[in-house]
């Protein structure tokens, strides 16, 4: 669901290693570049094309718009992000990442494909922290 829409879409990806800490991966739906400062820190440079669609059953009435009870939303937007990752153990990594989404679309539609209301989301700024913990089952 890349543009939002349940559909097939091809993936394409070609990457490389250039040395022991810097390697880039090009492709549709995503592309990135990543450089390993050393075995704790990473930094990553991504691009990527995202979408969701999502099922909406059962009767209600959207914003008092149009009655129906079956429809779909669907999501699209497009993201530039940088992530610093630190890995504080070999089980246990920090991740901070900063980006941009851009051309940002969420539309509510009939189940026959019929638009019923597009929300205005416009582009935006973004700021997460994570943190992971690597499970291990053998």
């Amino acid at each position: 669901t890349v543009f939002g829409l349940p559909s097939y879409y091809p993936h394409v990806r070609f990457s490389q290693k250039m040395g022991e800490h810097f390697n880039w991966e090009i492709g549709f739906p995503s592309s990135e570049i990543k450089w390993t400062i050393n075995e704790r820190h990473s930094l990553v440079g991504k691009a990527n094309a995202v979408g969701n669609s999502y099922h909406i059953t059962g009767n209600s009435s959207f914003l008092s718009i149009e009655d129906f009870s079956e429809g779909r939303l669907n999501f699209t937007n497009y993201q530039f992000s940088m992530e610093h990752t630190y890995r504080i153990q070999p089980k246990v990594t920090t991740s901070v990442q900063l980006g941009w989404l851009f051309n940002n679309s969420l539309e509510v539609e009939t189940a026959n494909g019929t638009g019923i209301y597009g929300f205005e989301t416009g582009d935006s700024l973004y700021f997460s922290m994570g943190f992971q913990y690597n499970l291990t089952v053998r």
